[in-house]
């Protein structure tokens, strides 16, 4: 070979070996998950609720994506170690087993809690480890009031247990031991959160002591222990963070010294970092210090989602080592598991509307992490909308805020343009005169209309092709069920006719019956939406899929005008009708409905649906059970 075509192949290869190197680099540099931890911190539920939980756990929490339960299980456990400190109505070691049994199914690790160090009492009562060992006990000079307030003169919130008495840890470690193999645990959570009592004056053993020395020195120890069985310590982080310097105070941070701990303790304890209130930029500061840490949001949906933002682009942008420590979200919950499970599907019932809910601010912040949120990329070609706001009968004004919404929306996501129309021209093959747009320019065509509209035989055989014969979308609105009613294509096409709204404009008890279909994961399974629902007569569960329902048992079935007699109130639904897609939505009689944003997230993935843009299943199907 010539010596000098040699030379140059090699330098080719050395070329060639220099890109793909930097293209792997590249690739490794770029997170495989925006959220390898989506986890969910709860308490254990009671033995009569397990069944409850764990189907829970199996048709919610694993469809949602969640891999991480943080279960508060504390002394709600019938421990063998130490039966003295059991709650009277405790999780079995069997019961434990059902739970790991349905998590290893779907992928979720579990990672059992047990307050440590701090949160050993509530209110005027003690918690189980101190009633039964008070020679643990911290500070034992100080009693509890008869009636509990914040604050009060002993700077009283919960009672610690002191780190350095030397029976201690026998006890505990006894009770992590148990939860931990019990729960087949790779993982332990020690809480350590708002530990006031810590080093105190008249503590024989700890006091005078250095505050974060013996704070690093409980969390090296519980660490340590762990260790010795290959498993992780997890803690929430508030102890770590400076109080006065942050302005973040005494609750989300330490003002008794214990931040200084930080860089006194191994830097693989996983930091939970939570805020409620503003979504404090935090995290950053843990994953810059060495710690693994995720971000936890409570009932603020609002500042869960900025939370969950953040923590995305923190990761885009930082370096592989730091991004390797940003972990991903977990969502606390401080009720009960059957509260939480209850607020969810919305049967709370008598309870007054929660400002601000934990439930919601799950579902939003699990749509945020899962992308739903997240503006999408546009399609390769933008799609057109055709919105009809003909009205023969009934003018709703709400066909003026729909109007504005739906092209705002089309806009803002880059998915599609809007075309108004209050006349039904453009329903038509045939050219239109000045070059005027007819139905070859739309993906979809969206009734909100009333009565039988100015369209003639040809036109109306035109709309039928365009969604049968050419595989296009049609969506009907609220009043849509009103049009054409002598028209029976039409109504085979949509799917059913209006037959009253006995209930008028209500606070409507809504059933999501398929939280899978394009704009329904979002929601709560049942949810309350001030509207006016309709009847629907010639309309059967043989021909459409059901996706919203009324919830019979919320509403007077002996009014004047309820026609149906089996409880089934459809309010929105979907069908393939030949080639083509048909959606029907019954929401949107007032203004205000327009307004809300669960709602128009609802519109912009039914929309992308009925424009082939979203895969959804709109098969027909009975009335679940």
């Amino acid at each position: 070979m010539n010596p000098r075509m040699k030379t140059s192949r090699m330098k080719l290869f050395w070329v060639f070996f220099l890109l793909a190197s930097l293209c792997c680099l590249r690739a490794q540099d770029k997170p495989a998950d925006t959220f390898p931890v989506r986890g969910l911190s709860i308490a254990a539920p009671r033995p009569d609720r397990l069944d409850k939980f764990i189907k829970f756990v199996d048709e919610e929490l694993a469809p949602r994506g969640v891999n991480t339960l943080i279960l508060r299980v504390d002394y709600g456990f019938q421990f063998v170690s130490h039966p003295e400190i059991s709650d009277g109505n405790g999780l079995s070691k069997a019961d434990a087993g059902r739970l790991v049994a349905v998590c290893k199914k779907n992928h979720i690790k579990i990672i059992p809690l047990i307050d440590l160090l701090g949160h050993q009492s509530w209110d005027t009562h003690l918690g189980n480890l101190l009633k039964t060992h008070p020679e643990f006990d911290e500070t034992p000079w100080v009693k509890f009031p008869e009636k509990y307030k914040w604050p009060n003169e002993d700077r009283l919130y919960c009672k610690s247990y002191c780190p350095l008495h030397p029976g201690v840890h026998d006890v505990v470690f006894a009770l992590v031991d148990e939860v931990c193999d019990a729960f087949e645990a790779e993982a332990f959570h020690a809480g350590m959160d708002e530990v006031f009592y810590i080093g105190e004056d008249k503590c024989p053993r700890c006091g005078g002591k250095d505050k974060s020395e013996l704070f690093a020195g409980e969390l090296k120890k519980i660490r340590d222990h762990l260790a010795l069985k290959n498993r992780k310590l997890w803690i929430w982080g508030d102890r770590l963070l400076d109080g006065k310097t942050t302005g973040l105070g005494e609750w989300e941070a330490s003002e008794n010294d214990t931040f200084r701990a930080i860089d006194k303790i191994p830097r693989d304890i996983t930091i939970c970092d939570w805020h409620y209130v503003k979504p404090e930029p935090t995290a950053a500061y843990f994953a810059l210090k060495g710690f693994p840490v995720v971000t936890c949001p409570w009932n603020n949906a609002k500042s869960g989602v900025l939370q969950a933002r953040d923590m995305a682009k923190t990761r885009e942008n930082a370096n592989a080592t730091v991004r390797k420590n940003l972990q991903g979200i977990v969502e606390t919950v401080w009720s009960d598991a059957d509260s939480f499970i209850d607020e969810y599907y919305g049967l709370m019932k008598g309870a007054a509307p929660k400002k601000e809910s934990q439930a919601q601010c799950f579902i939003q912040v699990f749509e945020e992490m899962s992308g739903h949120l997240q503006k999408q990329a546009p399609p390769e070609r933008k799609r057109n909308l055709l919105l009809i706001g003909q009205s023969i009968g009934y003018q709703h004004d709400s066909v003026s805020s729909a109007m504005a919404t739906l092209y705002r929306l089309g806009r803002e996501t880059g998915l599609w343009d809007t075309c108004f129309k209050t006349d039904c021209t453009a329903i038509t093959k045939k050219p239109l005169q000045w070059g005027a747009k007819n139905l070859d320019a739309f993906d979809a065509v969206m009734f909100f209309t009333d009565g039988d509209l100015s369209m003639d035989d040809s036109q109306k055989a035109d709309l039928l092709a365009f969604v049968h014969d050419e595989g296009k979308g049609f969506i009907g609105v609220h009043s849509a069920t009103i049009t054409f009613t002598s028209w029976p294509e039409y109504g085979e096409m949509i799917g059913g006719y209006f037959d009253g709204h006995p209930w008028g404009e209500f606070n409507a008890p809504i059933i999501v019956e398929d939280p899978a279909f394009p704009g329904l994961a979002h929601f709560p399974r049942t949810f309350t939406l001030k509207d006016e629902i309709y009847q629907i007569r010639n309309y059967s569960r043989d021909n459409v899929r059901v996706l919203l329902r009324l919830d019979p048992t919320g509403v007077d079935l002996t009014k004047k005008d309820v026609h149906r007699t089996d409880g089934d109130f459809a309010v929105a639904w979907a069908r393939n009708y030949g080639k083509g897609r048909v959606l029907y939505n019954g929401l949107g009689h007032g203004q205000e409905v327009w307004d809300r944003p669960d709602i128009q997230k609802m519109w912009v993935e039914m929309i992308q649906w009925a424009m082939g843009l979203k895969p959804a299943d709109a098969t027909p199907r009975p009335m679940p059970k």
